[in-house]
């Protein structure tokens, strides 16, 4: 019920309140990340394949398009929205380069959607990115001042940090007078990690992504571009937002995520590249 406060709502002056969608996860913001790791598999299904298509199936990738744009809009995530934005500006710039009528039309066609809904909610959108609204205000603020206490919470324990998982116990730790409610882990993957899991799982985490360098380093190099565009797409969920670390669902996102991506580059051929044999595969 967007009346009942706590609930995901945005609000203006005129249109009043407008329940943000859930889907079926605990959170808009969520919602919003997940949508836009199904939009980045739409491209690549879209790109590679879409002529192999009959019309009776073009037709219905369309209407899945559709309702996957307009799922993603209703979170209202400002996060997944910004990733989607970078994400849509790197394949619109490819597909002008590289003269891609199809890609082009594509393009316009997510153009012309997102007209539409900038119209329609022109109200709601501008109250999303100003400070005008008391939700909005609270929101930054909440935010600002949670960015405020992982850096005091990471210098109590820099090294062993506080533990997976115990974010908002250390931060109840520090603070036990605040309202539960007020316990949150801070909106952020970077500190929030190294708050948990200090400079030595930094450093194990390092480990880790040097072994996946050294694993797929020939690969990796045949497709930096793909990996700088889903990097830098991916870059405001984890930058503005926690569930990638601090919840089930948002771990089993970059899992499937990462999977997917490696087998991608290691057994297919990249993006926008349709001879096999270019990237030396046989």
């Amino acid at each position: 019920d967007p009346m009942v406060p706590g609930t995901s709502i945005v609000e203006t002056g005129v249109e009043g309140r407008l329940l943000r969608a859930y889907g079926t996860f605990s959170h808009p913001n969520s919602f919003g990340g997940y949508l836009f790791f199904v939009c980045m598999a739409f491209v690549a299904l879209y790109v590679h394949h879409v002529k192999e298509f009959s019309k009776k199936n073009k037709t219905i990738l369309s209407i899945v398009g559709v309702i996957i744009f307009y799922s993603l809009f209703f979170t209202f995530s400002r996060s997944a929205w910004l990733a989607f934005l970078i994400l849509f500006g790197c394949v619109s710039f490819y597909a002008v380069k590289n003269k891609n009528e199809t890609l082009k039309n594509f393009c316009f066609s997510v153009l012309i959607l997102l007209a539409i809904v900038t119209v329609a909610y022109r109200g709601y959108i501008f109250d999303r990115f100003t400070l005008q609204n008391k939700h909005e205000q609270t929101s930054i603020s909440e935010r600002v001042s949670g960015y405020e206490e992982s850096i005091g919470l990471f210098k109590q324990r820099p090294l062993f940090g506080a533990g997976a998982g115990n974010y908002t116990f250390a931060s109840y730790t520090s603070d036990p007078d605040r309202a539960a409610f007020q316990y949150q882990p801070v909106h952020n993957v970077v500190l929030l990690f190294l708050v948990e899991w200090g400079v030595l799982g930094a450093a194990l985490l390092g480990v880790v992504k040097i072994c996946y360098w050294l694993t797929f380093k020939e690969y990796l190099k045949k497709n930096k571009s793909v990996a700088a565009v889903l990097i830098l797409s991916i870059a405001p969920l984890a930058l503005f937002d926690h569930y990638l670390l601090s919840s089930y669902v948002g771990l089993i996102l970059m899992g499937i995520f990462a999977g997917l991506f490696t087998r991608y580059i290691s057994t297919i051929h990249p993006p926008f590249v349709h001879n096999r044999q270019k990237i030396g595969l046989k």
